[in-house]
Protein backbone atom coordinates (compact mmCIF):
# COMPACT_ATOMS: atom_id res chain seq x y z
CA UNK A 1 0.00 0.00 0.00
CA UNK A 2 2.61 2.23 1.08
CA UNK A 3 4.38 1.70 -2.08
CA UNK A 4 1.29 2.70 -4.67
CA UNK A 5 1.03 5.76 -2.12
CA UNK A 6 4.93 6.60 -2.88
CA UNK A 7 4.30 6.28 -6.46
CA UNK A 8 0.52 7.94 -6.93
CA UNK A 9 2.77 10.92 -5.00
CA UNK A 10 5.61 10.83 -7.86
CA UNK A 11 3.01 11.27 -10.40
CA UNK A 12 1.12 13.94 -9.43
CA UNK A 13 4.50 15.24 -8.19
CA UNK A 14 4.95 15.11 -12.06
CA UNK A 15 2.75 16.26 -13.47
CA UNK A 16 2.44 19.46 -11.21
CA UNK A 17 6.26 20.07 -12.24
CA UNK A 18 5.55 19.66 -16.01
CA UNK A 19 2.23 22.03 -15.51
CA UNK A 20 4.57 24.74 -14.21
CA UNK A 21 7.34 24.45 -16.35
CA UNK A 22 4.43 24.93 -18.89
CA UNK A 23 3.49 28.18 -17.10
CA UNK A 24 7.28 29.40 -17.22
CA UNK A 25 7.68 28.65 -20.14
CA UNK A 26 5.02 30.82 -21.51
CA UNK A 27 5.56 33.66 -19.20
CA UNK A 28 9.30 33.54 -20.80
CA UNK A 29 7.82 33.91 -24.16
CA UNK A 30 5.36 37.12 -23.29
CA UNK A 31 8.11 38.13 -21.81
CA UNK A 32 11.18 38.43 -24.26
CA UNK A 33 9.24 37.05 -27.09
CA UNK A 34 8.53 39.50 -30.06
CA UNK A 35 4.67 40.49 -30.91
CA UNK A 36 3.28 39.65 -34.37
CA UNK A 37 0.25 39.48 -36.06
CA UNK A 38 -1.49 36.40 -38.15
CA UNK A 39 -4.58 36.62 -39.91
CA UNK A 40 -6.49 33.79 -38.04
CA UNK A 41 -9.70 31.36 -39.36
CA UNK A 42 -12.30 29.84 -36.61
CA UNK A 43 -12.69 26.59 -37.19
CA UNK A 44 -15.17 25.34 -33.87
CA UNK A 45 -16.77 28.54 -32.10
CA UNK A 46 -17.67 26.29 -29.36
CA UNK A 47 -15.77 22.74 -28.21
CA UNK A 48 -17.59 21.31 -25.99
CA UNK A 49 -16.19 18.92 -23.50
CA UNK A 50 -13.53 22.04 -23.11
CA UNK A 51 -15.04 24.58 -21.73
CA UNK A 52 -15.94 27.69 -24.43
CA UNK A 53 -13.05 27.50 -26.98
CA UNK A 54 -12.35 29.33 -30.06
CA UNK A 55 -10.82 26.63 -32.18
CA UNK A 56 -8.46 28.63 -34.53
CA UNK A 57 -6.44 27.56 -38.23
CA UNK A 58 -4.19 30.08 -39.78
CA UNK A 59 -3.45 31.47 -42.94
CA UNK A 60 0.03 29.95 -42.03
CA UNK A 61 -1.42 26.67 -40.71
CA UNK A 62 -1.00 25.72 -44.89
CA UNK A 63 2.40 25.73 -45.96
CA UNK A 64 2.67 25.16 -50.04
CA UNK A 65 4.91 22.99 -51.58
CA UNK A 66 7.16 25.23 -52.81
CA UNK A 67 8.15 26.75 -50.10
CA UNK A 68 10.47 23.59 -49.03
CA UNK A 69 13.28 22.27 -51.36
CA UNK A 70 14.20 18.49 -51.23
CA UNK A 71 13.31 15.52 -49.41
CA UNK A 72 9.49 15.08 -47.59
CA UNK A 73 7.86 15.92 -44.55
CA UNK A 74 5.59 13.12 -42.73
CA UNK A 75 2.72 13.48 -40.30
CA UNK A 76 4.00 14.59 -36.86
CA UNK A 77 7.66 15.68 -38.15
CA UNK A 78 8.70 18.81 -36.65
CA UNK A 79 8.66 21.83 -39.40
CA UNK A 80 10.24 25.00 -39.03
CA UNK A 81 8.36 27.79 -40.69
CA UNK A 82 10.47 31.61 -41.57
CA UNK A 83 8.27 34.46 -41.50
CA UNK A 84 8.49 37.77 -43.26
CA UNK A 85 6.26 40.81 -42.85
CA UNK A 86 3.75 42.09 -45.49
CA UNK A 87 2.45 45.08 -44.28
CA UNK A 88 0.81 44.82 -40.90
CA UNK A 89 0.61 40.57 -40.74
CA UNK A 90 2.87 37.98 -40.91
CA UNK A 91 3.01 35.13 -43.21
CA UNK A 92 4.72 32.11 -44.38
CA UNK A 93 7.97 32.49 -46.33
CA UNK A 94 9.79 28.83 -46.51
CA UNK A 95 9.73 25.82 -44.56
CA UNK A 96 12.65 23.28 -43.04
CA UNK A 97 13.45 20.39 -40.83
CA UNK A 98 16.14 22.17 -39.37
CA UNK A 99 15.50 25.77 -37.74
CA UNK A 100 17.12 29.28 -39.53
CA UNK A 101 19.77 30.77 -38.64
CA UNK A 102 19.89 33.03 -35.65
CA UNK A 103 17.72 36.50 -36.02
CA UNK A 104 15.34 35.23 -38.27
CA UNK A 105 11.92 35.03 -36.95
CA UNK A 106 10.40 32.14 -37.55
CA UNK A 107 7.39 29.52 -35.86
CA UNK A 108 8.56 25.85 -35.21
CA UNK A 109 5.67 23.15 -35.40
CA UNK A 110 4.20 20.07 -36.30
CA UNK A 111 3.16 18.23 -39.63
CA UNK A 112 -0.62 17.55 -38.45
CA UNK A 113 -1.10 16.61 -42.49
CA UNK A 114 0.40 15.72 -45.55
CA UNK A 115 -2.15 16.55 -48.07
CA UNK A 116 -1.67 15.47 -51.60
CA UNK A 117 -2.38 16.94 -55.09
CA UNK A 118 -5.09 14.32 -56.84
CA UNK A 119 -3.93 12.71 -59.75
CA UNK A 120 -5.63 13.16 -62.78
CA UNK A 121 -8.14 10.62 -64.16
CA UNK A 122 -6.19 10.73 -67.56
CA UNK A 123 -2.62 10.27 -65.64
CA UNK A 124 -3.71 8.32 -62.46
CA UNK A 125 -2.44 4.77 -63.98
CA UNK A 126 -0.22 3.79 -66.83
CA UNK A 127 0.82 0.36 -67.88
CA UNK A 128 3.88 -1.73 -68.63
CA UNK A 129 3.75 -3.98 -71.06
CA UNK A 130 5.87 -6.99 -71.22
CA UNK A 131 6.53 -10.13 -73.48
CA UNK A 132 6.77 -13.91 -72.19
CA UNK A 133 6.57 -16.42 -74.18
CA UNK A 134 5.88 -14.39 -77.14
CA UNK A 135 2.47 -13.15 -75.35
CA UNK A 136 2.13 -9.39 -74.43
CA UNK A 137 1.26 -9.00 -70.33
CA UNK A 138 -0.70 -5.60 -69.14
CA UNK A 139 0.59 -4.59 -66.12
CA UNK A 140 -1.36 -1.68 -64.62
CA UNK A 141 0.28 0.90 -61.94
CA UNK A 142 -0.70 4.00 -60.18
CA UNK A 143 1.13 7.41 -61.07
CA UNK A 144 2.37 8.43 -57.80
CA UNK A 145 1.22 11.40 -56.23
CA UNK A 146 2.48 14.95 -55.92
CA UNK A 147 2.52 16.77 -52.25
CA UNK A 148 0.17 19.71 -52.25
CA UNK A 149 1.10 21.21 -48.84
CA UNK A 150 1.04 20.40 -45.52
CA UNK A 151 -1.02 21.25 -42.51
CA UNK A 152 0.94 22.24 -39.36
CA UNK A 153 0.11 22.90 -35.84
CA UNK A 154 1.88 25.61 -34.09
CA UNK A 155 0.10 24.67 -30.57
CA UNK A 156 -2.16 28.14 -30.83
CA UNK A 157 -4.88 26.34 -32.14
CA UNK A 158 -7.66 27.00 -29.47
CA UNK A 159 -8.12 29.93 -27.23
CA UNK A 160 -10.55 30.41 -24.26
CA UNK A 161 -13.42 33.04 -24.29
CA UNK A 162 -16.52 33.53 -22.17
CA UNK A 163 -19.54 32.21 -23.16
CA UNK A 164 -20.92 34.93 -24.74
CA UNK A 165 -17.74 35.88 -26.43
CA UNK A 166 -17.25 32.63 -27.63
CA UNK A 167 -20.98 33.22 -29.30
CA UNK A 168 -20.29 36.40 -30.52
CA UNK A 169 -17.21 35.04 -32.67
CA UNK A 170 -19.50 31.75 -34.08
CA UNK A 171 -21.35 35.27 -35.34
CA UNK A 172 -18.18 36.77 -36.44
CA UNK A 173 -17.45 33.12 -38.55
CA UNK A 174 -20.51 33.38 -40.34
CA UNK A 175 -20.29 36.77 -41.18
CA UNK A 176 -17.80 38.59 -44.05
CA UNK A 177 -17.86 41.52 -42.88
CA UNK A 178 -15.31 41.48 -40.37
CA UNK A 179 -11.79 39.53 -39.98
CA UNK A 180 -10.09 37.30 -37.07
CA UNK A 181 -6.68 39.08 -36.02
CA UNK A 182 -4.31 36.67 -33.66
CA UNK A 183 -1.76 38.56 -31.47
CA UNK A 184 0.95 36.29 -31.07
CA UNK A 185 4.32 35.95 -29.29
CA UNK A 186 7.20 34.15 -30.75
CA UNK A 187 10.39 33.57 -29.23
CA UNK A 188 13.84 33.14 -30.29
CA UNK A 189 13.10 29.37 -30.34
CA UNK A 190 10.24 29.45 -32.65
CA UNK A 191 7.65 28.88 -29.79
CA UNK A 192 4.49 31.11 -29.85
CA UNK A 193 2.31 32.01 -26.88
CA UNK A 194 -1.56 33.43 -28.23
CA UNK A 195 -2.12 37.01 -26.49
CA UNK A 196 -5.55 37.44 -27.47
CA UNK A 197 -8.00 37.26 -30.39
CA UNK A 198 -8.80 40.39 -31.93
CA UNK A 199 -11.93 41.42 -34.16
CA UNK A 200 -12.19 44.01 -36.58
CA UNK A 201 -14.47 45.39 -39.18
CA UNK A 202 -13.23 46.81 -42.50
CA UNK A 203 -10.01 47.85 -42.44
CA UNK A 204 -8.30 47.20 -39.70
CA UNK A 205 -6.72 50.00 -36.88
CA UNK A 206 -4.28 48.65 -35.18
CA UNK A 207 -0.50 49.57 -35.75
CA UNK A 208 2.67 47.46 -34.35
Amino acid sequence: MNTFKGRFFTLVCLQLFVMASLIVVKQITLRTGERILLKAIPVDPRELFRGDYVALSYEISHIPRWTWGAGAFQKGDTVYVTLQREGRFWVAQSADKSPPEKGVLFLQGRVAQVVMEPAPPSASKSSDITLSNGRANVASRTTEKQVKEIAVEYGIESYFLPTKQAEEMGRIQRGTDRRLIADVVVDSGGHAVLRGVLTEKGKPKLEY
